[in-house]
């Protein structure tokens, strides 16, 4: 394990390998048909809509029915209005200029009451917490189960439909890895900016490869080495038209306003964070990755931006 100093050599644009949501646009780009119907594929720049369905694909594991019209997901958007009222009424008393005390007047009692509502950052900071409850199990030979069982109990018979998964079944049931709690985490985002979405945001779902921070993974030069480890991971990111960008890591219970972060001097204060939530793992470079992808994209270069550099 490299230390606290050592770390931050590492965070570089010039991290090795493809990215894993361009290897799914080239081998996998659809269309794909379940029940008879056609659903198209969720990539990196995809801006993602609250009446649309998609289709989540990677490698052989499922294909995710990610159907944000899906009745079955909105019990899971109401735990959420009721789990923010509360995290309001805490947030609020903290924020007072006075903390509340036993005797302390009604005046004082109110102001805390009303403090200033949440912020994009405050609802991400909270949504990046929140995600995880839903998920008990974290493990793919239980998605692979989940997946036959639900195919038992539906009747499914055709072969290409068996390789599906609804995302609703998969949280009803609270298993799930990244890519099904980052998916959970869009839709609640969605659904929580749902007003001001249409002109305000986009949401993109960001698949990629996680590197280590062991220096005996980099060369000379900082690069990643041919055939070190790669973690397969997928994070949400939110996009403002007031130039906000945000970095929500469900799986990790993580988030981060990235808009500013372009260069590794802008991530040297984060490193006790890096060490609780990514323990052993670059995600300095990740976020740094992120960021320039995105701001790529918002200049209409999808192209460029889905593409990280060959070794």
């Amino acid at each position: 394990m490299a230390s606290s100093n050592q770390q931050f050599n590492f965070f570089s644009l010039e991290a090795t390998g493809r990215s894993r949501t361009l290897i799914a646009q080239t081998h996998q780009p659809g269309p794909y048909f379940y029940r008879g119907k056609e659903i198209p594929g969720l990539h990196g720049d995809t801006a993602i809509s609250l009446d649309q369905a998609y289709v989540c694909v990677g490698g052989s594991r499922e294909r995710i029915i990610y159907d944000l019209t899906d009745p079955a997901l909105k019990p899971f958007a109401e735990k959420m209005e009721n789990a923010l009222e509360a995290f309001e009424k805490e947030r609020a008393f903290e924020l007072a200029l006075t903390p509340p005390i036993d005797d302390a007047d009604d005046d004082q009692q109110n102001n805390a009451q009303t403090a200033s509502p949440l912020t994009p950052a405050d609802f991400f900071d909270f949504l990046a917490q929140f995600v995880k409850s839903f998920f008990h199990t974290h493990s793919e030979q239980e998605i692979f189960a989940l997946k036959e069982k639900y195919h038992l109990e539906t009747g499914t018979v055709n072969e290409n439909d068996l390789k599906y998964l609804p995302l609703s079944y998969a949280v009803q049931h609270g298993v799930g890895v990244c890519r099904h709690q980052v998916l959970l985490a869009i839709y609640l985002t969605l659904v929580y900016f749902k007003e001001e979405n249409a002109l305000s945001m986009q949401v993109y779902r960001l698949r990629e490869s996680l590197r280590s921070i062991d220096p005996k993974d980099y060369d000379a030069k900082g690069q990643y080495r041919a055939g070190a480890p790669l973690f397969a991971h997928a994070v949400m990111v939110a996009n403002f038209k007031n130039g906000q960008r945000f970095f929500v890591d469900a799986a990790h219970s993580f988030s981060l306003e990235i808009s500013a972060v372009t260069e590794a001097k802008d991530l040297a204060n984060l490193q006790d964070k890096f060490v609780k939530h990514y323990p052993g793992l670059n995600i300095g470079s990740f976020i740094l990755f992120t960021n320039a992808s995105y701001t790529n994209l918002a200049r209409k270069q999808p192209k460029t931006i889905l593409s990280a550099p060959k070794p």
